[in-house]
This record gives C-alpha cells, structure tokens and sequence, in this order.
C-alpha cells in the first residue's frame, strides 16, 4: 500500500475544458474547501494572461513542461508524484473520496458506456480541434498553424467527422435519453463522467468560441436541457470570478 501524501497540489484553469471535469467532480461530490483542506488537498487557480496560463499572484507556478490539469502528490521524504491527465486526477479522487455518487457508474453497464463514451468524445476533440484550427484565424496566436496555412477544406472534413461522431453517439444512448427519460447519457438519474465530460464540452465551446456544439442532435440537446439544470454545472460567470479572484469558495463553498 502507497503512503498518504502529506500535501496534494492540483493546478486548475477554472473555466479551462478539462479543468472543468474536475470542478464538475468536486462539485458532485460535494467536497467544499475545508473538506478538501482537511486531506491536505490545495487548489491553485489559473488564469490565462498575455504570456499564457499562469497561477493566480502569489501562489506556486505550474511546474514547468506540465498542462492543466495538474496534480502533484508530495510525500514526507521528500519525494514526489506527479499525475497529468483529467482522466487519471479524477480515478485518483475517486479512489480517495469513495463515498457519495460514483461518477464512473453505479453499475458494469453504466461504467462501460461511460468508457464508450469518453473515447468518441476524445475522438471529437481532435476533428473539431482540425476545423477550428482551420476556420478561426484568431486561433493562429496558440495553434501553431498561421493563418495562411487555414483550408476551408480541412476545416469542412473536420466540421463532418464530428457531426458523424455525435450521431453515433446519439445512437447510443437514445433509448436511454428519449425512451427511458434518463438523466444521464449512460441511463439513471446520477451523472457520470461521460456526462461530465461532454457538458464541459458544451459549456466550453459555447463560452470560448460561442460554438453550439450539439445543435441539430435532437438527443443530445435534450439530455443537454435536462442536465444543465444540475446544480454541479458552474456556471461560466462563476469560474470566470475564480480566475479574477483566486477564491474557489465562489463555487465550492467554504
């Protein structure tokens, strides 16, 4: 068995994509700061400036080479261990904070869907990632792809192999949106990560490039309608207070 680290760090871009899965986590949870506090676990906000995503004044910088999010567990000798993916910060909660929901799903069927799901969404990422990288000239500043270099053409197989994936997604999960009125894409009323992921998707989209990711996809807008209700989805005007404040009591709550 590992030792219990004496301080856990996770650097969080709040209204980040994936910082979002996290904020999401935490909030379904319920794990407000001094629960967190009370495992030694420190939150460090991020916010995007001129010279790119940085902590909040005064707090402990990113290390560098690393992306958000990011988590670092700090042991008594001395020595650490650091863990880059969403997906992985979160099974490391999980684990850590066993009671309440079980995002990753309360049965086999639900966890393997859920698995289903987050790989169609990783795939999405990426092809959306082509057509906006394409069609948006004002993403030439990060992308690395100048402006001259944008195909329409590109951006337009981009745009399609995303619309092919979401219909296959509806696919999956309609008996369970539509026919059963699930809440969940994955069936039953608690959110898993395949929820979480796909509703910071959403949200993210929408706020950063005031894209509807999910317009047309008749199943998706409503699991989408049902599920923006939930009281873990922060909104965009709270995360957006964390980064101008660096207080997360904002949306975790004290």
């Amino acid at each position: 068995m590992s030792p219990n680290p004496i301080k856990t760090t996770i650097w969080l871009w709040p209204s980040g994509l994936y910082p979002r899965r996290i904020i999401y986590f935490l909030l379904i949870k319920k794990l407000t700061l001094s629960t967190l506090a009370a495992h030694n676990i420190h939150l460090i906000p991020i916010h995007l400036s001129p010279t790119g995503l940085i902590s909040a004044t005064g707090l402990e910088s990113r290390p560098a080479g690393t992306s958000v999010p990011f988590m670092r567990l700090s042991y008594a000798d001395g020595t650490h261990f650091l863990i880059h993916e969403t997906s992985s910060i979160l099974e490391y909660l999980q684990e850590i904070f066993p009671g309440g929901p079980d995002i990753r799903g309360e049965t086999v069927h639900q966890r393997a869907r859920s698995r289903d799901v987050l790989s169609l969404l990783g795939e999405a990422i990426v092809w959306y990632g082509v057509e906006v990288f394409h069609s948006d000239p004002n993403t030439a500043t990060w992308s690395g792809l100048r402006v001259e270099d944008q195909s329409p053409a590109a951006a337009a197989h981009g745009r399609m192999k995303v619309g092919t994936l979401l219909d296959k997604l509806e696919g999956w999960v309609r008996e369970d949106v539509e026919g059963k009125g699930a809440v969940s894409l994955v069936g039953g009323e608690q959110a898993t990560l395949a929820d979480v992921a796909l509703i910071a998707l959403v949200e993210y989209f929408r706020e950063k490039f005031g894209a509807d990711w999910i317009k047309g996809h008749g199943v998706l807008e409503t699991w989408y309608g049902r599920m923006k209700e939930q009281d873990w989805v922060a909104g965009g005007m709270k995360l957006a207070e964390v980064e101008e404040t660096g207080d997360w009591g904002v949306v975790l709550g004290a």
